[in-house]
């Protein structure tokens, strides 16, 4: 399960990039993933290392690029 209210993915950054996180962590979820470690999200079984730094740091292009990947592994083992 995320808590995408979680305060320590929050730390330290702007509006901008709080609201830019929050809807990166919402589609995060969406997808089935959880948090696997400590702000490391996964999938159990299938794929994890999406660290919260990568939330952060991705540009949107290098995010949604990730996340499609992300989906076609999911769906690939289901």
């Amino acid at each position: 399960m995320i808590d995408e209210n979680n305060p320590d993915y929050f730390i330290g950054l702007t509006s901008e990039m709080k609201q830019r996180t929050r809807t990166r962590i919402l589609e995060i979820k969406s997808c089935g993933m959880s948090e696997v470690g400590y702000g490391e999200f996964g999938f159990p079984g299938i794929m994890s290392g999406l660290y919260i730094e990568k939330v952060w740091n991705y540009s949107d292009l290098d995010f949604r690029s990730y996340m499609s990947w992300v989906k076609e592994l999911i769906n690939g083992h289901n």
